[in-house]
Order: C-alpha cells, then structure tokens, then sequence
C-alpha cells in the first residue's frame, strides 16, 4: 500500500501491507478502533509487523512490533502531544513520544492509558505505577487493579489495592489523603460534597459529607 498527496501523485511507492488512516478512525474500522489514528502519524503494517510513520514518510518505528496503539493529548496550553504504546513479540510493553523521539525499554508487563485525564498505569513485574503528563513517574507500593485507576474532578485520584479490594483517595501528586476502606468509588459532587456508596448499581447513597469533614473522617 502506497500513499498520494492531494493530487494524486504516488508519494511512497507501495510497500506496506496496510497503512491506518484517518477513515479506519473515523469509519470506525477494527484497526482504526483497536490502534487509532492520530495527526503527522501513521501507524503502518508490514508482514503482520507494526511501524510507524511520520508525515514527511520516513519511517521512525520500524516494522518489527505486535501492536502499536496511538494517542493524543491535548494539554491546559491547547498544544497536542502525541504518543504510543507499542507491545513487543515478547508482549512487553513501551511507550514512544515522538517529539522527544523518545522509546522506552520494553519492561511492562501490562499497561492502562486514561487518555481523558492523560496518565497511563502500568505493571512492571511485582511493581505498579503511573506516568502523568508523560514526563512524572510514580512507584506504589501495593498491588493495583490498573483498569480501575481513575482521576476525579481533576483533583483525585481513587485506586484499588487488589490484595484488598479496596480504594483509597489520593492527590494529584499520588500523596494518600485517606484509608484504603471504600468498596466502591467515591464521588466528588459539586458544591464540596462527598457521595459515598454501598451499592453502586442502584446508587444508593451511605453518606453524604462535607469534603473538608470528608478527609477528616477518613
């Protein structure tokens, strides 16, 4: 598979197997919702081999991955950062900015990307941690279920000890600010208020606190 600009003059010369464009994204096509597509990027196939291209066609990532899946954040200053989790053969994970043309080790063994709120979760052996803003890495000290991680309200975020099964509420800088001791998520309402549930599915509230009285309950 080749590629044109917008006359229809053959740019690259076919030599991949399938290129992942912007009509897999938005046509909703297997390989666009698996992998995505994101803008100067493409993701490319060779072989059942992932690489990745850049928009003047030059091969940055070659074609030697099981999976590459893209990603876009769109930071506080409205400038896009774009980034990649790629899976190797030995199904160890890395991130890729390309801005920094950065590529990590290969040392995951399993990896979560909240791209709403921009951090990624990740296992590493008998260790967990999270990235924020692809430049902070934090070390936790207890097992996750790294599925479950969430930010709320920009504020906090929950976390599950799956030795436990419980949450706890952290800050923004992953300091605890509470017990591991709710079953399910907190939520953090408008007008400082604190819903604590007991059954989540049909919302029924336990207690309703204050968020100052909240932190200091707990």
């Amino acid at each position: 598979m080749g590629s044109q600009n917008l006359d229809g003059e053959i740019k690259l010369k076919p030599y991949y197997d399938y290129i992942i464009g912007l009509e897999d994204k938005y046509h909703g096509t297997e390989k666009g919702q698996i992998n995505g597509c994101v803008f100067g990027y493409r993701i490319v196939i060779k072989n059942e081999k992932y690489g990745i291209i850049e928009r003047n066609l030059k091969e940055i990532i070659p074609c030697e991955y099981k999976n590459i899946i893209a990603y876009e954040d769109v930071n506080y200053m409205h400038t896009t950062i774009v980034y990649f989790i790629i899976q190797n053969f030995e199904n160890k994970y890395s991130l890729y900015i390309p801005e920094t043309d950065h590529l990590r080790e290969f040392i995951w063994d399993k990896v979560y990307v909240e791209f709403l709120y921009n951090f990624i979760v990740f296992k590493q052996g008998d260790k967990y941690g999270i990235i924020k803003n692809l430049n902070q890495e934090f070390f936790l000290n207890f097992p996750v279920d790294i599925e479950t991680v969430t930010f709320d309200s920009g504020k906090y975020f929950q976390i599950k000890n799956s030795k436990i099964n419980k949450y706890a509420v952290f800050d923004k800088n992953l300091k605890q600010l509470t017990k591991f001791c709710f079953k399910f998520l907190v939520n953090f309402h408008e007008h400082n208020k604190v819903r604590i549930f007991d059954n989540t599915e049909n919302n029924y509230d336990k207690l309703i606190l204050k968020e100052k009285d909240f932190f200091e309950k707990f």
